[in-house]
């Protein structure tokens, strides 16, 4: 079974959205007001893979996700991208897989940027 999505909890989504299409550069899939007065925004990574979902609920703690990985093709360009914005983000480590560096959102919720060399 491939991973369709995964939910990120966020104290406020419109402020979450902002980060996440401004700063890493994902797409909205969807927005749509829901019946319990939140919104399902769901957003695409760039390149595509597993939906990102931005929850406000009070059964996931906000920023509570860690080590979710990103495949970044020009890790070194949005390191560059997410500092000219004003974001702060770790300089890059080299492992025997390829480089990387983490970033956390508004939130807290920590990701790992990652260009991985090839097998």
């Amino acid at each position: 079974m491939p991973i369709a999505g995964v939910s990120i909890p966020v104290s406020d989504q419109q402020v979450a959205k902002a980060f996440y299409v401004d700063v890493l550069g994902f797409a909205i899939d969807r927005e749509t007001d829901m019946p319990n007065g939140t919104t399902w925004i769901q957003l695409q990574p760039p390149g595509g893979g597993p939906f990102v979902t931005l929850t406000s609920t009070s059964t996931m703690t906000h920023g509570s996700v860690l080590g979710l990985v990103f495949d970044v093709p020009e890790l070194d360009a949005l390191i560059a991208k997410i500092r000219s914005l004003g974001h702060a983000v770790d300089d890059p480590a080299e492992q025997v897989w390829g480089r990387y560096t983490t970033i956390r959102d508004p939130d807290g919720n920590g990701w790992v940027l990652a260009t991985r060399k090839p097998h």
